[in-house]
């Protein structure tokens, strides 16, 4: 009888062992798919392997400890992987599910430097999804991601020059000041400036295209006053210049006229000087100075101005 209990429990026994083996030797062949599926750059299958992995050595116990922690390290990378591939395919929004998903990950199995490294990405990618919103003019969505990606890196200056550009589209000046100024002030401190000159050059344009609107309109003292702003982000604008000459003409404000003229004249290209010719030829005629109108006429030799300064040396009787 007491052998027969004996069989009995060793045959348990060697099942159980059996069993064993064989639930270790599958851990093991899921680790190794994980692997090939990696190799291959199939993040997802990856996932699921390593995943099934680590679930059935927790199963097997204390004897697959160390398959279990070889299999856990590489869960981490591979989300970390699988989130950058959408990254790259421009599938922002993927990515940003696919970063927070690593940062969890990660955060789990202990892996701080892949948590953070995920974390400083994500604003990065809102300001992506900002920029494309504000490329199909959906102003208020991309105010929102630009948003959501100051919420993540409040001193990021790139945000901030997106905004600036939602208030340039919208026509707020002091808001495309405000945040340009800010774009600025944030990637001054930074060692490569990517945003400094960018979001200088955009402010400047600007405003001096709102003063040629205010010109347009008659507001000649008004489109003064933007042209002077757009000179705290730049002085060597020709444009700038030249409309200061036109809106000095419409005051009949001839002498600063000229003197706008010929410092536009200064950093012209040879393309532009035929316009700046013109209201130079127009602030002498003003000061009815005929021979110097009619010598500034006469150097209009292109462009749109053409016309009207032929008829102007006609009325003058210019030789």
């Amino acid at each position: 009888m007491n052998r027969v209990k004996f069989l009995m429990i060793a045959s348990v026994l060697s099942i159980s062992l059996g069993g064993f083996a064989q639930s270790l030797n599958e851990a093991g062949e899921l680790f190794n798919a994980g692997a090939q599926h990696a190799k291959a750059k199939k993040y997802a299958e990856a996932i699921q392997s390593f995943e099934s992995c680590v679930t059935m050595c927790e199963a097997v116990g204390i004897e697959a400890d160390e398959l279990k922690g070889n299999a856990s390290k590489q869960l981490p990378n591979m989300y970390y992987k699988k989130a950058i591939a959408f990254y790259k395919k421009k599938d922002y929004k993927t990515a940003i599910d696919g970063l927070n998903e690593t940062v969890k990950v990660a955060n789990k199995y202990n892996d701080a430097k892949l948590a953070t490294k995920s974390e400083k990405i994500i604003p990065k990618l809102y300001n992506a999804l900002g920029n494309g919103a504000l490329k199909e003019k959906n102003l208020e969505e991309a105010v929102a991601n630009f948003d959501k990606a100051l919420e993540l890196k409040a001193n990021y200056p790139d945000p901030y020059f997106g905004k600036g550009l939602v208030a340039k589209e919208k026509n707020d000046k002091a808001m495309v000041k405000e945040y340009m100024n800010k774009a600025i002030e944030l990637d001054s401190k930074s060692k490569k400036q990517k945003i400094v000159a960018k979001a200088k050059k955009v402010t400047q344009k600007y405003l001096i295209n709102s003063g040629a609107k205010a010109i347009q309109g008659q507001k000649y003292t008004a489109a003064i006053a933007l042209i002077n702003e757009s000179f705290e982000y730049g002085d060597q604008n020709a444009d700038a210049y030249y409309y200061l000459a036109v809106a000095n003409n419409g005051k009949k404000a001839y002498d600063e006229a000229i003197t706008q003229a010929n410092r536009a004249m200064e950093i012209a290209t040879e393309g532009a000087k035929s316009k700046i010719n013109f209201e130079i030829g127009k602030a002498y005629q003003g000061k009815e100075d005929m021979p110097n109108a009619c010598a500034a006429y006469k150097l209009v030799v292109d462009g749109p101005m053409v016309k009207d300064a032929k008829a102007a040396m006609a009325a003058l009787k210019c030789n």
